[in-house]
């Protein structure tokens, strides 16, 4: 996963460089700022998330605050002393994700960075899987092909979930049971080539070729066909 870049605006830069050095060894890539002329729009490009200070010497972080929401929509997350209500409901209004009064922990501190940047991402992106024509939604329980939903069992989807969260990739017999029998007693019963055999026949083929790919002896492989790089054509089938 790509780290998350952050924009810290604070005025003590001894206090920012300390928070950049624990920001850095949790694996985010950090930059400071100190004042506000030192800010201009192209920064927040790449950026993923702002913690920004209130109190910027003679400068109004709330000012600030404002100018980053007439050129971004970038998460931002209120850092300060002032801890009255009224500031923390002037943040939030001004477009503030979330407001954390100093001082404060820095376990909470990145608790709070993790579940803004969660809340920030596309609601489809966090509830589907796409791999070739298939769509898996995670929320409604269903697979579906060219819009089709498959008439998938409990034990289908989990074993398909498996794979599509996996594309590309090797998923052993092992790791398919472990899943299985966590999830569905009736895997006791039924063999697992006899799931793969049913789960082939009901995504069909894509542009002309199997999605799930046997390896012997190891486990399975559900393509990326669209990433050639991802075939393992060098898998023995």
């Amino acid at each position: 996963m790509d780290s998350k870049r952050i924009l810290i605006i604070e005025d003590d830069e001894r206090m920012a460089a300390m928070l950049q050095e624990y920001l850095s060894l949790d694996g985010y890539l950090v930059n400071c700022i100190h004042r506000k002329p030192d800010f201009y729009p192209q920064l927040l490009q790449g950026i993923d998330i702002v913690l920004l200070d209130l109190m910027l010497g003679e400068d109004s972080g709330l000012e600030l605050l404002k100018e980053i929401r007439l050129h971004s929509g970038v998460p931002v997350i209120v850092v300060s002393a002032k801890n009255e209500d009224t500031d923390k409901l002037l943040g939030f209004q001004l477009g503030a994700d979330d407001y954390l009064c100093k001082p404060y922990n820095h376990l909470e501190l990145v608790a709070r960075i993790q579940a803004v940047l969660r809340r920030a991402q596309p609601e489809v992106a966090s509830n589907l899987i796409c791999v070739n024509d298939l769509v898996l939604n995670i929320k409604s329980f269903t697979v579906s092909v060219n819009s089709e939903t498959l008439n998938l069992t409990s034990l289908e989807f989990n074993i398909v979930k498996q794979m599509m969260e996996n594309k590309g990739e090797l998923v052993s017999r092992e790791d398919i049971y472990q899943q299985a029998l966590t999830q569905n007693r009736e895997f006791e019963t039924r063999t697992l080539d006899v799931h793969i055999s049913n789960l082939r026949r009901k995504i069909g083929e894509y542009n002309g070729k199997n999605q799930i790919k046997t390896v012997r002896g190891k486990g399975y492989v559900l393509l990326d066909l669209n990433n050639e790089k991802s075939n393992l054509a060098s898998w023995p089938v």
